[in-house]
């Protein structure tokens, strides 16, 4: 008899709070808001040219675009979307194609949820 397993596609994603109020005391508040901002958009921008070398196969770019977003989503308190990343630079680096796809779709979703929260975290109540 088969097990069927309902796997759930969408994940929380995870904020560090310790490594944003650490920011924010260092910058002062607005300034870490706008730096949330501005890489929160070069994220966006990262992911579709992900999506876009995906499609192409062009390995080595989603390689690099891979490494920045594993970078910079950890600057802004994202981990599990910065493990993710490099998650897919590893099936690159370890030539594993037959986990690649479930690795980045699985990214591209971590990505959309982490930034969903990083935008709900930086809306301004008062405007």
């Amino acid at each position: 008899m088969a097990i069927i397993m309902n796997l759930k596609r969408q994940e929380p994603a995870h904020l560090d709070v310790r490594a944003l109020e650490l920011m924010e005391s260092i910058l002062g508040p607005e300034r870490c808001r706008e730096i949330m901002e501005e890489t929160s958009f070069d994220l966006v921008d990262t992911l579709a040219a992900v999506e876009a070398h995906l499609h192409e196969q062009d390995y080595a770019a989603v390689r690099k675009e891979c490494i920045g977003i594993a970078s910079m989503s950890a600057q802004i308190g994202l981990d599990d979307f910065s493990l993710t990343a490099r998650n897919v630079v590893d099936c690159i680096n370890a030539d594993n194609m037959e986990a690649l796809p479930s690795v980045a779709a699985r990214m591209m979703r971590l990505g959309e949820a982490s930034l969903m929260s990083v935008l709900n975290l930086t809306e301004d109540p008062y405007s």
